[in-house]
């Protein structure tokens, strides 16, 4: 069964930072008590925590640091700037960006009335340095001879009411061409468009080739700027899938998911992809129970029709 709806006209709106007061050097990262910030369309959840002292935890922080010098890596003067050394707008121009950890997550306030149609991405200096060069804690991609076929990618997953609705992956490093002369790592702001309709939400996972015992040793940093909204009376034709619900939503671990149609299996994914729980089912209504540590999490539904991703808050 198909749906059609359907649409005239688009309207594109530039969601920037410029509008952030930071004077040359200062970051926003939620030390100062904001959880938040928001443009207006676009929510950023802030991941300061308070315990040791305080440190910058997770998801992101709004940077106007200019560092884009190559060199050795360097947690304490790179971690919060952007390769290109200014935002994507321009050097004199683009004084503001925002970088990411692994698994942050971007909230779409405009419910539904606008989608994130694009925006530029760009490496962390301290992930550039760490990737071009190598350093205590990670490889030099490629190895010391060029010839390892490494990655560093950022996946960008958009969501509609917990329900999965595109997926974008972008190379920020790439090794993997049997000619070592195209290998690459992403210096400059790269504009990537982002498919799919209704928008809530949208959560970016990196994954790199160099891991070890404790996950990826290349610095789990990424940069983005310049978001592209677009307001749409459009028309687009959409499979019908299940309906699928996860409740409650956030809970401490214990939660059910149902569907219109049987379940066949579950599987649940942390932030960085990693599979932390799997279950076999043959009923439309499910209960999971986790020990898990808080944080968002994905979950996969399979069932006849395929498979369905929603998701889910464990705190």
């Amino acid at each position: 069964m198909v749906m059609m709806v359907t649409s005239t006209a688009w309207c594109q709106l530039e969601e920037g930072f410029e509008s952030v007061s930071l004077d040359s050097g200062q970051v926003l990262n939620g030390s100062d008590g904001n959880l938040s910030f928001s443009n207006g369309s676009i929510e950023l959840p802030l991941g300061w925590d308070t315990s040791w002292g305080g440190y910058w935890a997770s998801n992101w922080a709004l940077s106007a640091k200019v560092n884009g010098q190559e060199g050795a890596s360097d947690f304490n003067t790179q971690l919060y700037c952007a390769k290109p050394g200014w935002g994507a707008e321009g050097q004199g121009v683009g004084k503001v960006y925002a970088i990411g950890q692994n698994g942050a997550y971007l909230l779409n306030k405009t419910g539904g009335g606008l989608r994130l149609a694009s925006l530029y991405v760009a490496n962390s200096t301290y992930a550039y340095n760490s990737m071009k060069n190598g350093d205590m804690f990670a490889k030099k991609f490629g190895g010391q001879d060029g010839s390892e076929a490494d990655s560093f990618l950022l996946e960008i997953e958009t969501f509609w009411q917990g329900v999965l609705q595109s997926r974008e992956r972008v190379a920020l490093a790439d090794f993997r061409a049997e000619n070592s002369s195209d290998d690459s790592i992403m210096g400059a702001w790269n504009q990537v468009f982002i498919a799919g309709f209704l928008q809530d939400s949208i959560v970016f996972r990196l994954y790199s080739s160099d891991n070890g015992d404790f996950g990826m040793n290349t610095p789990a940093f990424f940069a983005i700027d310049r978001l592209y909204m677009d307001r749409t009376e459009s028309v687009q034709s959409t499979a019908i899938l299940p309906t699928l619900h996860v409740y409650p939503n956030p809970s401490s671990g214990q939660f059910w998911v149902e569907s219109t149609q049987p379940i066949t299996s579950i599987e649940i994914l942390d932030f960085s992809g990693r599979l932390v729980h799997e279950q076999k089912a043959s009923s439309r209504r499910v209960s999971c129970n986790l020990y898990v540590p808080n944080g968002m999490y994905t979950v996969r539904v399979h069932h006849a029709a395929g498979v369905q991703s929603l998701r889910w808050i464990c705190r």
